[in-house]
């Protein structure tokens, strides 16, 4: 995991009241390290490791796509149970091409919008308030298949560490 590209800086409130992620490229850590103090201990370059920056309420906003991921529950406050996170989505900007869980089930509810995936051999579309549940090891993709913007929660049971994944992901 890329954990030297990231710093992180304490949430700031979004318009919507949840706290956006503050993880900016590493680049800029040289400037202010008042916002690392608590994580470091003797050692001034020390980064805080990816699992200790993940919060309830922080928002992953991808640079490359624009899609935004707010975390709703991770595998420490679900005691390994739960990764939750909310997905939104432009029209044209999000494709997950096929891939699949080993060890874990995935679950989209649909809020907001048009999902597109398919799982196994079956193709089809979700529309708000359709949960669409994908079993352990079967491979599957998925994608903002209307022209407004797409909204979903994402859930991965257990957790393991599905959060950590999305930071290495996303950037």
């Amino acid at each position: 995991m890329r954990t030297d590209l990231l710093r992180y800086r304490h949430p700031a409130p979004t318009a919507r009241g949840g706290a956006r992620s503050q993880l900016t490229r590493r680049q800029d850590c040289n400037r202010d390290q008042s916002s690392l103090r608590h994580w470091q201990s003797d050692d001034p370059f020390r980064i805080a490791p990816v699992r200790d920056l993940i919060k309830i309420g922080t928002e992953i906003e991808s640079p490359k796509t624009g899609e935004r991921l707010i975390i709703r529950s991770t595998a420490e406050s679900s005691n390994g149970e739960l990764f939750q996170a909310e997905l939104l989505a432009q029209p044209g900007s999000y494709v997950v091409r096929s891939h699949r869980h080993p060890s874990q089930e995935e679950r989209f509810v649909v809020l907001e919008g048009t999902y597109g995936y398919k799982i196994g051999g079956r193709t089809g579309i979700g529309r708000p308030g359709d949960t669409i549940v994908c079993p352990v090891g079967v491979a599957h993709s998925q994608w903002n298949a209307g022209p407004g913007l797409m909204r979903i929660l994402y859930e991965h049971r257990p957790a393991l560490e599905s959060a950590e994944l999305f930071f290495e992901t996303y950037f």
